[in-house]
Order: C-alpha cells, then structure tokens, then sequence
C-alpha cells in the first residue's frame, strides 16, 4: 500500500494547528483580565483629561472588566464610549491573550474658543472639531465672538467639505481660516486681541495695541489683507499715534482705508 506521506504531513499540520488553537480558546478562557493599561498622547501644552479620567469613564460604562474573564470582556461596549468622548480622538482596545486590557488615545488639541450670539461657549480643535469648555481647566485660546449662531453639535470642518447646504449656513471653516492664518504669524499672534462677527457676517479684528478696529470683512483673501496691513502698520502707523484712528478697512483691493479719531 502506497501512503502519501506529504498529503498525510499537511493533514496532521491542520488537526495540530486545529487542536493548538482550541486548546488556547480554552486557556483563554480561563485567564481573567487583571489590568487596565492605558496610554494617552497628549501634544497639547495643557492636559485636559487625564489616563486615570479616561479609566474611570470606562469602568463607569457598566461592562465587567477587572476581575472578569478576558473573552466576557465588551470592547465593542468600551470603543463605543471612547469614540463618544469628545476630548479624545482615535482611541483604539484590544486585550492580550495574559489578561490585559489595552487602551491608546490622543487628546485632542484646541485650537479656538467661540461664544456664539447666545452666549454658549465651546471650543474647536486643530482638527476642526468641536469641544466643550471645561471648568476646571481651559487653554488660552484665540476667542471669537460676536454674530456667530454656531453651536456645540456635530458640525465638523471636514463634514463641511462634503455637505454645501451645511456649508452655506455655516462660519465655522471660515472661523477656521482667519485662526489658521493669525496663529502662523507671530506679529498677528501678538496683536489680535480677539475677533468679532458683525452682522453682516463680517469678521472684526480687535486689537491689543491700538484704540481702532479693523474691518476684515469675509475670510477670503486673508492672507493679502493682512499682509497689507502689516505693512502700513510698520511703514506708517508705526511712526504716528497708534490711537489716531478709528477703523482700518481691508475690505476694498490693495488698499487700507483709514478713519481719523475726531476730537
């Protein structure tokens, strides 16, 4: 009788692989989760959620975890949680065949604070995000204020990348801009106070140095209106009386219209 010793190898291959990974279900089943071990990355300069908030979240969802077997461990349950947190973006779970449960998330980085026209105040991250404030802790920021009916919701920059509707009837990617264009210039950092939407939707630069505002007008062009500015503050305004006017326009092209304080 011939045997085919080479069909006969593989087959004896598949009933080991077959019976090794049965019998490591089984132990697994055994091993009892005994550490929750979690890693948040922080680039932000301020922390505003700690690891040991982030464990106390998790095991306040309900769900067995310490002390409880490895496999009856719901990290579906915990991804849900995690993802629902605003203060933290990507966070990933998985548990080891020795009983840890593993946690890694980013803290999210804000960016702006916005008090809308209603007074309600939030936040929104380098992501164009948007977050809560927090009483125990919130970042100096680049503040807008002013006519501004944003909202603390699910409106996110990218979403208004692909949803025009949602786009019209929002400030937020062009809140974005002028905070995106202000925070790359150290001159711009240093002088804007913070910045008011007027009525007609227009942006409103307020100043530190300085009794004038300066009108922006839309976020298109930015980069040029400012730029222009900064000239005529370092080639003229800067040689004057910083409070000799009243406004500075940056809403006509290549030029800045100024109005003289009448005393």
């Amino acid at each position: 009788m011939n045997i085919n010793w080479k069909k006969s190898g593989i087959v004896a291959a598949i009933l080991a692989i077959v019976f090794l990974t049965a019998f490591a279900i089984e132990q697994q089943s055994e091993v009892t989760c005994w550490v929750m071990e979690i890693k948040l990355d922080v680039s932000a300069e301020e922390a505003l959620i700690t690891e040991r908030q982030l464990e106390k979240e998790i095991t306040g969802i309900g769900t067995p975890i310490i002390g409880a077997p490895i496999n009856d461990v719901n990290l579906y349950k915990i991804q849900t949680a995690l993802n629902s947190n605003p203060l933290i973006k990507n966070p990933t779970v998985h548990k080891t065949v020795d009983g840890k449960l593993k946690i890694n998330a980013e803290q999210r980085v804000p960016f702006v604070r916005i008090i809308n026209v209603e007074g309600g105040s939030f936040l929104v991250d380098k992501d164009g995000v948007k977050m809560p404030t927090l009483s125990s802790r919130n970042p100096r920021l680049m503040l807008f204020t002013g006519r501004i009916n944003e909202s603390l919701d699910g409106t996110t920059l990218s979403l208004l990348k692909v949803n025009e509707e949602l786009r019209e009837s929002s400030l937020l990617d062009e809140i974005f801009q002028v905070a995106t264009f202000i925070e790359t210039s150290d001159f711009w950092v240093n002088q804007v106070e913070h910045v008011y939407v007027n009525e007609e939707k227009e942006f409103e630069l307020v100043p530190r140095v300085g009794s004038h505002k300066i009108l922006l007008g839309v976020s298109e062009n930015i980069e040029d209106k400012l730029n222009r500015l900064e000239v005529f503050y370092k080639e003229t305004i800067g040689k004057q009386n910083w409070n000799k006017y009243t406004t500075l326009d940056l809403r006509f092209k290549d030029q800045v219209v100024c109005k003289e304080i009448n005393y």
